[in-house]
């Protein structure tokens, strides 16, 4: 164990709630968990009771950028926490959500041929889609997975393998 020195000490007293933890620790060469620690002892409040400047100034310039979750990751916040700053902030958001593609007729047979037989992230790649979207592209379809048992049963009782 180090001993903390009087100039980290000032240091994290002076940057305490002005910039995130991981910051001073970079500063000062400790880790976040020690900073955290030592400012507990030193009874400074809490880092996430407030925001800091710091943090504040991340958020004004990338709400409008990146997603929540990207910024919440950046300051060392929850998701829910970013989103309910910016608000209060009343912050402007620019992100614009992608429209939903229309599911065209060619997509829809090519999922029928496919599924079944190829993985899903296989037939999503193939129609520039999501897994998940093409997953429940079939359901909507009425599709389901058979799977290599049943097709081998429905191939010994010589029925046809569409499903």
């Amino acid at each position: 164990m180090r001993y903390w020195t009087t100039v980290e000490v000032k240091t994290l007293s002076r940057l305490w709630g002005e910039v995130p933890a991981s910051e001073i620790a970079s500063r000062i060469g400790r880790t976040e968990a020690a900073v955290r620690q030592r400012a507990k002892e030193l009874g400074l409040p809490s880092a996430k009771s407030r925001w800091t400047r710091f943090e504040d100034k991340i958020l004004e310039r990338w709400w409008s950028k990146w997603p929540a979750r990207r910024i919440a990751e950046k300051v060392g916040r929850s998701e829910m926490a970013v989103r309910k700053r910016a608000a209060l902030l009343d912050l402007p958001r620019a992100i614009e959500q992608r429209p939903k593609r229309e599911w065209h007729y060619s997509e829809d047979q090519r999922i029928r041929e496919l599924w079944g037989r190829q993985p899903s992230r296989l037939i999503a790649d193939e129609l520039d889609r999501n897994p998940a979207v093409i997953r429940q592209r079939a359901r909507d379809l009425g599709l389901s997975r058979v799977t290599s048992h049943q097709r081998a049963r429905l191939t010994q009782m010589g029925r046809s393998m569409e499903y």
